[in-house]
């Protein structure tokens, strides 16, 4: 007795072998059978618009995925550092109670003296509050790149973000000297004390930068806490220690500035379109390219 092999093609039908090869294949007028499929000139064009499509949009997915992770370790250092003033003014009193050195815009003891303050109520990972010590908390101790000098987003140069530094959940935190009693301003009533620069991405590769705007991020010590650098214009403060974002982000004509002034606006309306449209944004302006 022969056996015949079969095939199940699905809904419980089966089908012979010989007759399901045969379904493979279609018999032409001649009798001649051809296999059903794709010439390969046909499969090269469509790897080749795959490859177009994406190179058109990857690029644009991973620098959308960059901003959204930047904008976040930038809301979880606000919030490290808010937290942190707050608990020390609780354990020590108001900032003008810190015991702080005399002021100088160069001095090493006045920028120490208000980061070992502020890191007795952080978990840091690691101090580096001499400047011999700074290549060992921005890159690892690689001393080809000086990444404690960040770039301006202009272009125009590069600032020393810090006279005392610390790294605490993979950021790192530069403190600058930077005082102003502006509790005669109208618009201000405080003083600052200090400027603060964040570090997103301190192991940077070697040859990247460090630039303000885009991965360092500048904050102020005041006597009525951290505030983000760039918190309104010019108008809005009257006085630039406190980076006003038409001065030191991007000014009323469109230009990009030294990008200290860029923090607000990132946090608030999460986004870096000042990179991209700066022309079409401003706080009395539109606040997204696609506004």
């Amino acid at each position: 007795m022969k056996i015949r092999h079969s095939r199940n093609i699905g809904g419980g039908a089966y089908l012979s072998q010989s007759s399901f090869f045969k379904s493979l294949f279609k018999t032409s007028e001649t009798g001649k059978a051809f296999r059903f499929g794709f010439t390969l000139a046909e499969v090269l064009i469509t790897l080749g618009v795959i490859g177009v499509v994406a190179a058109m949009t990857i690029p644009a997915l991973v620098s959308e995925h960059r901003d959204k992770v930047r904008i976040t370790k930038l809301k979880k250092a606000y919030s490290t550092l808010s937290n942190a003033y707050i608990t020390a003014v609780n354990q020590l009193g108001e900032v003008d109670d810190w015991n702080l050195p005399e002021y100088s815009y160069t001095s090493q003891e006045y920028a120490s003296a208000i980061g070992k303050n502020l890191v007795t109520v952080i978990k840091t990972d690691k101090i580096c509050d001499k400047k011999d010590l700074f290549l060992t908390c921005f890159t690892g101790g690689r001393e080809t790149v000086n990444s404690n000098r960040g770039t301006f987003l202009d272009g125009t140069g590069g600032s020393g973000s810090a006279y005392y530094a610390f790294m605490a959940g993979g950021l790192v935190y530069g403190i600058s000297p930077l005082f102003e009693d502006a509790t005669s301003n109208p618009l201000q009533k405080r003083k600052i004390y200090a400027s603060i620069s964040v570090y997103l991405e301190p192991y940077i590769p070697a040859g990247s930068k460090n630039v303000y705007g885009k991965n360092i991020f500048s904050f102020l010590l005041t006597s009525k806490g951290i505030i983000p650098g760039g918190i309104g214009n010019y108008s809005d403060n009257l006085t630039n220690n406190t980076f006003p974002f038409d001065i030191y982000c991007v000014d009323a004509s469109g230009k990009l500035k030294r990008g200290m002034g860029c923090t607000a606006w990132v946090l608030q309306n999460q986004n870096f379109d000042y990179l991209k449209c700066p022309e079409k944004l401003g706080w009395d302006k539109a606040s997204s390219c696609k506004d």
